[in-house]
């Protein structure tokens, strides 16, 4: 469940800028009825993985059908892609858009799924059931079949572009954790915690700055932040300080020199 910090920030974000829509990505175990019931209710969208069960696959049986065909036909990882509604049968308030992913390799099946609340339109009506009691027995009947409402986004490009990428997300949460040590947080005080992956924080802001600023269009332009730091940052020089300058004077020898003056040409050019 979103905290009360990230309850703030969003906010605080609607404050500033009442137009901007906020999503929420994550994987599976973001996927829980009260996170995204407080997402619909907040106008928050959300695009979270959701873990495969005997219905969900049932759904992308036909896909999973075509995407083995195509393995057979021209090899590799094949892929097929289905948007369709779902509802869990006691834990969800409502049904849910959920993009399902239909992939086979050499390896097998590999289903995926992701449920979001991105796509919905006005004017969907999920079906409605009522329990009559027929012969002494409970029974469920279809009261209201509902409105059909297609989805216009692609659900391909919905998988790739929307969900995906946050991958590529959790490398830069990585990077600040292994290489500015935002796993370091062993004070037995939260606040002295809090304190130090603030610092990590800022220091991921200000490599990341150098690295968009510094290393753009050339080869190191993908370099992480710890190597950065390796390469830039931990390296030996004598400062001389004037009363006009600071002068580092490095090592003739020094393996990133040209990369050091690239950066500090590009820093200095830069507003």
């Amino acid at each position: 469940m979103l905290g009360p910090i990230t309850k703030l920030l969003i906010q605080k974000i609607r404050s500033r800028w009442p137009d901007v829509k906020i999503i929420i990505r994550g994987d599976s175990g973001f996927a829980i009825e009260r996170l995204m019931r407080w997402c619909d209710k907040n106008d928050v969208g959300y695009v979270f993985g959701l873990q495969h069960n005997n219905v969900l696959d049932k759904q992308i049986a036909c896909e999973m059908t075509q995407a083995q065909i195509r393995h057979g036909l021209y090899g590799g990882t094949q892929s097929v892609f289905k948007w369709f509604r779902y509802r869990t049968q006691k834990s969800w308030d409502c049904s849910r858009w959920v993009v399902g992913k239909a992939e086979y390799s050499s390896q097998g099946t590999n289903p995926r799924f992701v449920v979001t609340n991105l796509p919905s339109e006005e004017g969907i009506v999920d079906p409605t059931y009522r329990r009559v009691t027929i012969d002494g027995k409970r029974v469920r009947q279809l009261q209201d079949a509902g409105t059909l409402c297609s989805v216009a986004i692609n659900p391909e490009e919905f998988y790739r572009t929307r969900y995906c990428p946050r991958g590529e997300m959790e490398n830069r949460i990585k990077e600040t954790q292994l290489g500015l040590f935002a796993d370091r947080t062993s004070c037995s005080r939260f606040v002295a915690n809090q304190f130090r992956l603030m610092l990590s924080s800022f220091a991921y802001v200000l490599l990341d700055g150098v690295r968009r600023l510094g290393l753009s269009d050339t080869k190191a332009a993908r370099l992480r932040v710890d190597t950065i730091r390796l390469r830039l940052l931990k390296i030996a020089a004598r400062v001389r300080v004037t009363s006009r300058r600071v002068v580092f004077h490095m090592a003739s020898h020094c393996p990133s020199e040209a990369l050091y003056e690239h950066v500090m040409q590009r820093l200095c050019r830069s507003d």
